[in-house]
């Protein structure tokens, strides 16, 4: 079970990369989209979850190029808002979308939930 952090502000990226560890989840973490699909290419994840507001490619964008090469991967948003987009908008965009400031304990161990239920998925399946 692996989750991939993509988060440009290195202080939210260290505390997500903290929880993970102390959860005991596997993780990646990328700086901005481009990164994160170099590292999609190169390591099978369960889920991503993206801040929106990066340099170069947004996190939208990132979901749109995710849901055509991957398409069962599960892609979580976690931002201050976009403008141009409403919380409804981004709802339908993303798999859950979580507000920042916020409580990262609580999402982590939501992320950890689905992470759960997607190792659970799997194992049925083989």
């Amino acid at each position: 079970m692996a989750v991939l952090f993509v988060e440009d502000e290195g202080a939210l990226a260290h505390v997500m990369h903290l929880f993970a560890d102390s959860m005991g989840i596997d993780h990646g973490m990328a700086s901005c989209a481009e990164e994160a699909l170099q590292e999609l290419e190169h390591k099978t994840y369960d889920l991503v979850l993206t801040d929106l507001n990066m340099p170069g490619m947004t996190g939208i964008a990132l979901r749109e190029e995710i849901r055509k090469r991957w398409p069962e991967l599960p892609v979580f948003a976690n931002t201050a808002g976009i403008q141009g987009y409403s919380t409804e908008d981004l709802e339908l965009i993303f798999d859950r979308v979580y507000f920042k400031p916020g409580d990262i304990s609580r999402m982590m161990a939501e992320i950890l939930t689905v992470l759960i239920h997607v190792h659970d998925k799997k194992a049925v399946c083989v």
